[in-house]
């Protein structure tokens, strides 16, 4: 049956449910000093530091950033080109386009915290 695999007791194996893949965006942002510009849709446009980029972004973009092999000069890229994953296995992180524009993937749930829906912190 199994004898070429090394596996050792096959009543154990059964289905694996694998997640469903849910749907992303796919948000630029460009990256200057410690500012981020966060493209949200056409005209609108959140600005972050340091401070206040939360943190599933910087995570995100510390992940493109060191994933990244070759970096386009901003002046050598097209819109498309933003939307291009180049780097294997990082369609659901992000990448980075060029030197200063990132393209990171975003949650539903994420998005809402960027638009500041759904925001649980009190206003002052």
């Amino acid at each position: 049956m199994l004898e070429h695999t090394g596996l050792k007791n096959v009543t154990d194996l059964g289905p694996l449910e694998k997640v469903k893949m849910v749907p992303y965006y796919v948000v630029p942002i460009i990256v200057k000093d410690n500012s981020y510009e966060v493209f949200l849709s056409k005209g609108l446009v959140r600005m972050f530091n340091d401070d206040t980029l939360p943190s599933f972004l910087k995570s995100k973009l510390t992940l493109a950033k060191v994933s990244t092999t070759y970096i386009f000069p901003d002046n050598e890229i097209y819109t498309s080109d933003v939307y291009t994953c180049r780097v294997d296995d990082m369609h659901h992180v992000g990448w980075r386009a060029s030197e200063s524009l990132y393209a990171i993937a975003v949650f539903q749930d994420e998005m809402n915290q960027l638009e500041g829906r759904n925001d649980t912190r009190s206003k002052s």
